[in-house]
C-alpha cells in the first residue's frame, strides 16, 4: 500500500504468525508523519471489536518503523467479490463491517480508507478490516478544534464525500 509493505511473520516470543508493516522510509524519516502513524497506531490499539485487527506493538530499528498487527487469514472482500455471493452472505458481512466501524466511531475514529482491500474474511466467515493507519481521530462534540489533514492518506474512490471536502 501506500504507507508501505506487509510481511508474514513469526512471532517468536509469543509463538503466533503476525503481519509486520514496514512504513515507507519517505513517511518514516519524516517527523510529523512519523508522529502522526505513532498516535494513529495508539489509537487503533485502543479499538477493541472482534472484527477490526489488532495492533501489537511498534517496533523501531536503525530509523525504520514497522508494525506488528494481527496477522488474518483468508481473503479479501474484492477476491470474495470475484464469485457469486448470495444474499445471506452479503448482509453477513456488511453487518460485521457495520459493527466494526460502529465500534471505531464510538472511540471517536474514522476509518478513512474503508475499500475491499481493507476488510478480510476469514475461512469461517468473519469479517476483520485491516489498516487503521489513515484513520481519523475526531474532536468530542464539546471540543473546539479543527482537524490536520495535512497527513490524510486513503484511496480517493473509496473515501466518503465530507473526507473528500476536508483536504
Amino acid at each position: 500500500g501506500g504507507m508501505g509493505e506487509v510481511y508474514y511473520a513469526d512471532d517468536p516470543q509469543l509463538k503466533r504468525p503476525v503481519a509486520l508493516k514496514r512504513v515507507s522510509n519517505k513517511l518514516g524519516n519524516d517527523r510529523e508523519a512519523r508522529l502522526h502513524i505513532l498516535r494513529e497506531a495508539q489509537r487503533a490499539c485502543a479499538l477493541r471489536s472482534e472484527h477490526i485487527a489488532s495492533v501489537y506493538d511498534i517496533v523501531e530499528d536503525l530509523d525504520e518503523l514497522f508494525l506488528v498487527m494481527e496477522y488474518v487469514e483468508g481473503e479479501t472482500l474484492r477476491q470474495c467479490l470475484r464469485r457469486s455471493v448470495n444474499l445471506e452472505e452479503f448482509f453477513a458481512i456488511a453487518t460485521q463491517c457495520a459493527e466494526a466501524l460502529g465500534a471505531a466511531h464510538e472511540h471517536g475514529i474514522v476509518h478513512c480508507d474503508i475499500k475491499p482491500e481493507n476488510i478480510m474474511l476469514t475461512p469461517a466467515g468473519q469479517v476483520k478490516i485491516l489498516d487503521f493507519g489513515v484513520a481519523k481521530h475526531l474532536p468530542r462534540s464539546d471540543q473546539s478544534s479543527t482537524l490536520d489533514s495535512s497527513l490524510m492518506g486513503g484511496t480517493p474512490a473509496y473515501m466518503a464525500p465530507e473526507v473528500l471536502l476536508e483536504n
